[in-house]
């Protein structure tokens, strides 16, 4: 795990490994079982936003591990969930057609078969899904999720307690996976739990009180909201779709999540398939209609009316989805606008403008503009046959990327993607510019 919180691409070197000693004629059985580990909080968090403002990334030594002791206090739980076990022979078994042809026997080296690197990329895979398949959700990166889903990072207790149940009835009613450990807590001792880490600030009056995060505490708070994001990407962007168009079909609803799935799932380390998103999206808005968020008449899913309290959960519950959704029409729009482009380019230029938006409009997660996150979309859109790579090692967007671009904006509040598209044709001056005078 990075320490933006979320899942690290997979490095390989050792389940290639692992996969080849099978070859040599391993005659033991090999399970490889996924291991989710969670905090209600980590030191080094901090470390990473130095880093990413440009600063180097220290080695560790004696002398910080033992100032770190100075730090030690109550710091909340640790939570160590087992996902399922995954056999390496019956994985194998269906990955690679007559796979054991390829072992040897005694002191024979294995020839390297062509089928080994796309198979331990998809077992890397199979082991990466595995881990997010069995996250902890707890006091603190629910807690965290709502009030960073906030507009100004401020919640009143009243409207926090009530999106920690929203949250709490998604995870119990429409399960992740059955591996998810899902807190029995009810909200109010949740906040009860999240409130002894000294995390987030709270305002009393004579109204009551207001939970927030001051702003430097809360770029850290990331941390911990981007280790469930993915239990709660799917239903951000089913109330995104509620939020933008007012009222969706089911049909309309599931083909927003099943266009922008594949990206989410290469991002995300998400184990659902496409074709179990359907029943997915039926079931998430099934339940944001038995918690009162969206009203159904006619065919027709309809968001609450602004008077009530489901719209700001509703509309918290959409945010969840909102720097994701952002953060691809950035590149999509500048794909499309500055083609061809070489990808280091298109990564370097996609970093500039996310790190203007979150300027401009206050986003303050340190993965917005993490070049990682932003690799791993780019390398999705050309798994899904979305970027094409000319002659001359440029990339081009494929006929389709339109469609795709069209249904993200209309997701995007629109002063956000405004802002978007002017900073896009202000960088492709910039870029010009440059260019007439290199020539």
């Amino acid at each position: 795990r990075s320490r933006t919180g979320r899942l690290l691409p997979p490095k390989t070197g050792m389940l290639a490994m692992t996969v080849q000693g099978m070859l040599r004629g391993q005659q033991r059985p090999i399970s490889l079982v996924p291991v989710y580990l969670g905090y209600e909080h980590i030191m080094e968090v901090a470390t990473y936003l130095k880093e990413l403002k440009g600063k180097n990334k220290e080695k560790e030594s004696m002398w910080q591990v033992l100032g770190s002791l100075r730090k030690l206090k109550n710091f909340g739980q640790g939570y160590v969930t087992f996902g399922k076990p995954i056999n390496l022979k019956d994985f194998l078994d269906r990955q690679v057609e007559d796979w054991q042809s390829s072992v040897t026997r005694g002191a024979e080296e294995p020839e390297r078969p062509q089928w080994l690197t796309p198979a331990v990329n998809r077992l890397a895979e199979t082991v990466m899904r595995g881990i997010n398949d069995a996250a902890a959700a707890n006091s603190v990166n629910l807690t965290a999720l709502a009030i960073l889903s906030s507009e100004h990072h401020a919640l009143t207790r009243e409207e926090l307690l009530a999106q920690l149940r929203v949250y709490q009835g998604l995870l119990k009613e429409v399960p992740y996976t059955q591996d998810v450990n899902v807190p029995t807590a009810t909200a109010e001792e949740l906040w009860s739990q999240a409130k002894r880490t000294d995390k987030f600030t709270i305002n009393e009056d004579t109204m009551g009180q207001v939970i927030g995060l001051e702003n430097a505490n809360a770029i850290a708070m990331t941390y911990y909201r981007n280790n469930i994001l993915h239990l709660m990407i799917v239903p951000g962007i089913v109330a995104t779709a509620l939020v933008a168009k007012k009222q969706q079909t089911l049909t309309q609803l599931i083909e927003q999540v099943q266009q922008v799935y594949p990206m989410l799932q290469a991002e995300l380390f998400l184990s659902h398939e496409v074709d179990e998103v359907p029943l997915w999206v039926e079931a998430i808005v099934e339940e944001l209609q038995r918690q009162g968020l969206v009203s159904f008449s006619g065919g027709v899913y309809h968001m609450v009316s602004r008077e009530s309290a489901q719209w700001l959960q509703l509309q918290l519950l959409a945010r969840s989805a909102s720097e994701t959704l952002q953060r691809y029409s950035i590149v999509l729009e500048l794909l499309q606008q500055a083609q061809p482009i070489q990808r280091a380019e298109l990564e370097r230029h996609s970093i500039t403008l996310a790190e203007r938006l979150s300027a401009i409009h206050g986003i303050n997660a340190p993965e917005f503009y993490d070049k990682k996150v932003m690799s791993t979309f780019i390398a999705s859109l050309k798994g899904q046959e979305l970027l094409n790579v000319n002659d001359d090692g440029q990339q081009i967007a494929a006929p389709a990327i339109g469609a795709l671009s069209d249904r993200i904006d209309a997701l995007i509040d629109p002063p956000v993607l405004q802002t978007i598209r002017q900073s896009v044709q202000q960088l492709l001056v910039e870029m010009q510019k440059k260019a007439d005078n290199s020539g």
